[in-house]
């Protein structure tokens, strides 16, 4: 099943202690990059995570984000740190001593102060709470999966078509070039007769010979040979299963190779012109293969 490298997919759960919600996003591009955002101190799992998202793609840049609301206040209580919060006490108290004024302390402004605060997310997160998030993620990839094999059935549907407009026109130009070649022997031969201005061919054979080297020199029959071979891998490719775009993407270069070279040779105004659409279609059709993984 072809797979498209945009997509969208979104879940989320809801938990007596917390509510979590993933959202992955992909684009294009030649490698896989995956981007994390996620809450501080989710670092390592992260990495426990990369293999899983791994599996179920191969190109792209893919962006996961991972919301967590807690609903528990138990669930993640922040933790005071009472040495700091003690030292600073005691200093305070020094002070005043030293000044000699009352030491008249009162904890409520150490709520506002943020350093003595411990974010419980930067610390030891609950293992439930990652298996949850785990659990989710997995369920999100199949949404983001499923939102991507539809995309990339319809890119395959557009590619088919556009692939036969390619063969139509392959053989269009196969058809001009075999009636551009008698043609352009015969213009060649009055060319010849022309500047001789009337005489006889010096000698007859050989002018033959010339004209048949030159005539093999604009031969592009295996050009189109090749041409064709690679439009019939690209049909197999559209229906086999797997990622695709690379051979896809590869084979397009192949193809737009061998119709240059075929317009180059052919010297013909007929072929050059249906080159010319032939190099629009299939750079049409790069440009849908340029999404598919």
């Amino acid at each position: 099943m072809p797979y498209s490298m945009t997509g969208f997919g979104r879940a989320s759960s809801t938990a007596p202690r917390w509510n979590l919600v993933w959202e992955i996003a992909s684009r294009n591009a030649r490698y896989l990059e995956l981007k994390w955002k996620l809450p501080p101190g989710w670092t390592a799992c992260q990495q426990r995570w990369e293999n899983t998202v791994r599996q179920a793609a191969s190109r792209g840049t893919v962006e996961l984000t991972l919301t967590i609301r807690i609903l528990d206040p138990e669930a993640a209580p922040p933790t005071l740190d009472i040495v700091q919060a003690a030292a600073m006490v005691r200093s305070l108290q020094a002070l005043a001593a030293d000044l000699g004024i009352p030491a008249d302390i009162s904890l409520t402004p150490l709520l506002g102060v943020a350093h003595l605060w411990r974010d419980p997310r930067t610390e030891g997160i609950p293992e439930d709470l990652v298996q949850d998030a785990e659990r989710l993620l997995k369920d999100t990839l199949q949404v983001w999966n499923a939102s991507r094999r539809q995309e990339g059935a319809a890119l395959v549907q557009d590619l088919a078509a556009r692939l036969k407009h390619l063969h139509d026109l392959a053989q269009a130009i196969a058809t001009a070039v075999d009636k551009a070649a008698p043609l352009r022997f015969a213009a060649l031969t009055q060319r010849i007769q022309t500047l001789l201005n009337g005489t006889e061919l010096p000698d007859p054979a050989r002018i033959h010979q010339e004209l048949a080297l030159l005539a093999d020199k604009v031969d592009v029959s295996e050009e189109l040979t090749r041409l064709a071979a690679h439009l019939q891998a690209m049909d197999k490719l559209l229906t086999e299963k797997g990622p695709m775009g690379r051979k896809l993407d590869f084979l397009v270069q192949e193809v737009l190779r061998e119709i240059t070279t075929c317009s180059n040779k052919a010297a013909s105004a007929a072929v050059s012109s249906l080159a010319v659409d032939f190099k629009t279609e299939l750079e049409k059709f790069r440009e849908q293969v340029q999404n598919l993984e």
